[in-house]
């Protein structure tokens, strides 16, 4: 079992890494739900730097994302659920029919609502394997 155990310094490596505008690029709910529906291939991380896998899985993403010179969308949930935005009814709606229900969620779309998922791992060969694959694409 995983230590699930988080404390500052993993949460302040969290946002350190996030905040690297030159991998990261934080998205919107809107943003969001644009780009799972603009016809656009996109490369989309959720998480927040609350979450216990989260900040234990986003250095290992940070790392390949920068090896390949790559760069992502991030949608912080918590950000989200921070503001008092009269969208949370349809935000809840979306992610339930994306159903897209754990965290850390690691997403490729073709911008059509349809999507691959990175089942949550938390070793480093399979996700470089997967981002690999789909920047192949």
């Amino acid at each position: 079992m995983p230590d699930l155990n988080i404390n500052e310094d993993l949460i302040n490596n969290y946002q350190k890494l996030t905040n690297d505008i030159e991998i990261f690029h934080e998205i919107s709910y809107i943003d969001f739900y644009n780009k799972m529906n603009n016809g656009k291939n996109s490369l989309i991380y959720l998480g927040k730097p609350t979450c216990p896998i989260c900040v234990k899985f986003v250095p290992m993403l940070h790392d390949i994302l920068a090896a390949k010179n790559m760069h992502i969308d991030y949608f912080n949930v918590d950000t989200f659920f921070e503001n008092n935005s009269s969208d949370k009814i349809n935000y809840i709606n979306f992610f339930q029919t994306l159903n897209i229900s754990q965290l850390p969620s690691l997403i490729f779309t073709h911008g059509d609502m349809n999507y691959q998922r990175l089942p949550i791992y938390t070793i480093k060969t399979p996700i470089n394997a997967w981002i690999t694959a789909i920047n192949d694409k």
